[in-house]
């Protein structure tokens, strides 16, 4: 199961590298921590895209210094995590579901 869900998930990213970027406005205050085959990942990157929102990304698997970050700050080593920092402190969002559904209320759609 594993190798399927780590060919799938190179795949689409593979796909999504060949559509080319558009332009999108950033959302301050969010990182997004993920990992290139993850599906989950694929989900809520997909969903940025559509909504137009650019992001901060980190891939825990290239930057040891994000998975510790995670680790400490979140409470455990699991993708996509959405770290929202404002003025009432951090929030760790799990779950793509959850993190799509956060994406859309804040750009109102």
């Amino acid at each position: 199961m594993r190798v399927v869900r780590v060919v799938l998930g190179k795949v689409m990213a593979w796909v999504r590298r060949r559509r080319g970027g558009q332009t999108a406005a950033p959302l301050p205050g969010c990182r997004l921590y993920e990992y290139s085959a993850c599906p989950f990942c694929a989900r809520v990157r997909r969903a940025a895209r559509r909504l137009g929102i650019a992001l901060e990304r980190v891939d825990i698997d290239r930057v040891a210094a994000a998975r510790d970050e995670l680790r400490y700050g979140g409470g455990r080593v699991q993708v996509p995590c959405l770290r929202i920092a404002g003025a009432a402190g951090e929030r760790w969002l799990y779950e793509s579901r959850a993190i799509v559904a956060y994406l859309e209320r804040e750009v109102g759609r």
